[in-house]
């Protein structure tokens, strides 16, 4: 997971490249960098839980953020799998059927780039490796208004709490089922809580004395 992230983080700082790109009616398209302060590009693909899940938050996230920040999710999927995702008949892709002003949804298709193959790629994953180093999905990057990586983040939805709604990263953390899942952490918190309440009754204990 490190290794895949240092892939990623290795291109902050340059110009997101023009990628071969479709929207639902197999026009050419382009990412729209003008719309919001920051654009986070989305790269998934339909069988991944990852994706999904991060996915499923978005429209609700970026209500009332129309001019901060817009999502671009792009499919690495054949276009007869991606197109079918939107028209409501799966209830696991339900989500994808109210457009969201703010969050736009296209296609990777490698054999549209006239220099494709990149580093002998027969597939859109293989290409996306080459371009960018990203090996594992879902993959974000953050752009500004002139294209320039800013961030890349493991988690789209946590960037845009703390990011840019402003959220405190350990409020955040303390709030995630996630957090809360790991009996790791669960003992860890306990030990903590139990050598503070000690601590703290030494330092009363002593002003008591006084």
């Amino acid at each position: 997971m490190e290794k895949k992230r240092q892939a990623l983080n290795h291109h902050i700082g340059e110009k997101f490249p023009s990628l071969p790109l479709l929207d639902a009616k197999g026009n050419t398209a382009s990412i729209n960098l003008s719309a919001a302060d920051f654009t986070i590009v989305d790269l998934w693909f339909k069988n991944c839980p990852g994706c999904i899940v991060e996915m499923q938050q978005f429209s609700d996230l970026l209500k009332g953020k129309e001019t901060q920040v817009s999502i671009v999710s792009v499919s690495i999927d054949p276009f007869t799998v991606w197109e079918k995702l939107f028209d409501g008949g799966s209830q696991r892709f339900s989500f994808l059927a109210k457009p969201v002003t703010n969050w736009q949804h296209l296609l990777i298709d490698f054999t549209a780039d006239s220099t494709a193959p990149v580093g002998g790629a027969t597939n859109n994953a293989q290409y996306l490796a080459g371009k960018l180093g990203v090996t594992g999905y879902p993959a974000f990057f953050v752009l500004d208004k002139k294209g320039i990586i800013k961030a890349t983040p493991a988690s789209a939805v946590d960037y845009i709490k703390t990011a840019v709604g402003g959220e405190n990263k350990f409020i955040r953390f303390l709030k995630s089922p996630a957090t809360w899942k790991s009996v790791y952490v669960l003992i860890l918190t306990f030990i903590s809580l139990l050598f503070y309440i000690a601590f703290f009754n030494k330092i009363i204990a002593r002003t008591l004395k006084r």
